[in-house]
C-alpha cells in the first residue's frame, strides 16, 4: 500500500476537517460586507494549504454555495514576486488571470475597463474604476495574499501608499472586494516592521478580522492519523499526536515517517526513539526561523515558559524559577501571540501556569537556546535595555542564563537516553 500520509488528493480531503472553523467564515464574508481576515499561524499551520483550497472551482460550491458563481478568486504568492515588485505590477498580476483568455466578459463595460487598465500600465485610478465595474456587474473579488508581510521587503512597491490603496479600495467597495491576507506574525507585529511614517495617524488594518490558525485538535489528529491504522498501533498513534501536539505539517510528516519506518524497523520501540529524533531534525530550520521572526518579548517569555517546563525533564537544575515567573505577569500581550498561534497552552499543574504545546520544539528550545543567547545580538541589547529600565532585575537575567546553560548541557548528555525512555513508556515529563 502506498503510503497515505505523502500529500495528494486523498490527504488534501481528510486535512480539510482541521481548517473547517475557517473555511466556514470564509464562505460567510464571500457574501457580508466590510469583512476582510488576516489569516495569521505558524510555520506549518496551514495558511497555504487553505489558501490553495480555495481557488479550485469544483469547490466554489462546497464553500460559497450560491454565492460562488459571480466570484472571482485572485490568488497571489507573495514569494514569487519580484523583489523591485511595483503597485502597478501587483494589480497586473492579480487582475490578468481574471480577464486575460476569459470570454465570459468579452465586449461588456469590464472588459472593457480591463483593456484600459492594461494598455496604461495598470495605474490605480483605472484599477479603481475597472472595481467600480465589477461592483455594477454585480461581480465581486476575493483576493488571496500568502505572506503578506513579506511585502515589506519588496522597496519600490512604497509599503505606506500601498497599504492606504488598499484600505481606501475596502472603503468604497465594501460588498465588492473581500481580502484574505495570511501573515506569520499578528497585525500588530507586522505593523511594527513597517518603516515609520509620521503622516500617518492611524491603523492601515481596521478592516481585518484576525483569525489564528492553531494546532489540531485530539479530534481531528486522531482522525487523520486513522490513515495508517493498516500498520500504526494505537501507542504509535499516541506518540506521534503527542511529540508534535498536533502541528498540521508535524503531525503529517511525522506519519509518513513512521510508515516507512515500518518498512525498515521491525521492533516498535525503535521505530519512535527513530522518529523522534528525526522530528528534531525536521523541525529545527521551523523554529529558527520562528525566533528570527519573533519579538524580544515574545523570545523571553517562550525562554521562561520552556525553562519551567524543562524542569520537569532534567533529573535535577539549579536554576531559580520563582525569580523568572515573576516576570510572567508584565508579558500578557506576548503570551496571548504564543496561545493564540499553538506555542502554548494553559496548563495548570506546570509551574508557570502554561506549557510549550509541541514537545519537539521543547527538545529543540534546549538544544539551540544557548546558541540563541550568545549569537543574537538584538535580544542581548533588548535583555540589557530591560535591565537598565529595571524591568529585568540582575538575578533574574542571571537565572535565566543559568538556565539556559543547564537545558543546553542536559541536552548534550541526556537526550538520546530520554527519547528512549518516551518511546518505552517509562516517563512521561515532557508531556506536563
Amino acid at each position: 500500500m502506498k503510503n497515505p500520509f505523502i500529500l495528494n488528493t486523498n490527504l488534501k480531503t481528510n486535512l480539510v476537517p482541521g481548517y473547517q472553523e475557517i473555511l466556514e467564515r470564509l464562505s460567510q464574508i464571500s457574501g457580508i460586507e466590510g469583512q476582510s481576515i488576516a489569516l495569521i499561524g505558524q510555520n506549518g499551520n496551514g495558511k497555504t494549504f487553505v489558501l490553495d483550497y480555495l481557488p479550485d472551482k469544483k469547490r466554489h460550491t462546497d464553500v460559497f454555495g450560491d454565492t460562488g458563481r459571480n466570484l472571482y478568486i485572485s490568488h497571489i504568492k507573495t514569494e514569487t514576486l519580484s523583489k523591485s515588485l511595483a503597485q502597478s505590477s501587483f494589480w497586473k498580476t492579480v487582475l490578468d488571470p481574471l480577464f486575460q483568455h476569459n470570454s465570459e466578459n468579452t465586449g461588456s463595460d469590464l472588459a472593457a475597463a480591463y483593456s484600459e487598465c492594461n494598455r496604461l500600465g495598470f495605474e490605480f485610478r483605472l484599477v479603481e474604476q475597472l472595481f467600480l465595474r465589477m461592483k455594477e456587474s454585480k461581480k465581486r473579488l476575493l483576493l488571496l495574499v500568502d505572506d503578506f508581510d513579506m511585502l515589506t521587503g519588496k522597496p519600490e512597491l512604497d509599503i505606506h501608499g500601498f497599504l492606504s490603496r488598499l484600505r481606501s479600495l475596502k472603503g468604497d467597495l465594501q460588498e465588492t472586494l473581500t481580502y484574505v491576507f495570511a501573515l506569520r506574525h499578528p497585525l500588530l507585529a507586522f505593523s511594527d516592521k513597517i518603516p515609520d511614517d509620521p503622516s500617518i495617524h492611524s491603523s492601515y488594518f481596521t478592516y481585518l478580522e484576525e483569525h489564528y490558525l492553531g494546532n489540531f485538535s485530539d479530534k481531528v489528529s486522531l482522525k487523520l492519523l486513522g490513515l495508517g491504522n493498516e500498520r500504526f498501533s494505537l501507542k504509535e498513534i499516541d506518540f506521534i499526536k503527542k511529540i508534535t501536539g498536533g502541528h498540521p505539517y508535524l503531525l503529517v510528516k511525522a506519519a509518513s515517517e513512521l510508515w516507512s519506518l515500518h518498512e525498515a524497523e521491525s521492533d516498535s520501540f525503535s521505530r519512535m526513539e527513530k522518529l523522534c529524533k528525526k522530528m528534531i531534525q525536521e523541525s529545527h530550520h521551523m523554529l529558527n526561523n520562528t525566533w528570527g521572526q519573533w519579538s524580544p518579548g515574545v523570545k523571553f517569555l517562550f525562554s521562561v515558559i520552556g525553562l519551567v517546563n524543562a524542569s520537569h525533564v532534567l533529573e535535577e537544575h539549579h536554576y531559580n524559577i520563582e525569580a523568572l515567573l515573576e516576570c510572567l505577569p508584565y508579558f500578557n500581550h506576548e503570551r496571548e501571540v504564543l496561545e493564540h498561534m499553538g506555542f502554548i497552552a494553559v496548563d495548570p499543574d506546570a509551574a508557570s501556569g502554561w506549557r510549550i504545546c509541541i514537545p519537539v520544539y521543547l527538545f529543540l528550545f534546549m538544544k539551540e537556546s544557548p546558541r540563541y543567547f550568545r549569537e543574537d545580538q538584538s535580544f542581548n541589547q533588548w535583555l540589557r535595555d530591560q535591565e537598565d529600565k529595571g524591568y529585568l532585575s540582575l538575578q533574574r537575567k542571571e537565572q535565566l542564563h543559568k538556565g539556559v546553560g543547564e537545558v543546553g548541557a542536559w541536552y548534550n548528555k541526556k537526550i538520546s537516553t530520554f527519547i528512549a525512555a518516551i518511546a518505552e513508556g517509562t516517563t512521561n515529563a515532557v508531556f506536563k
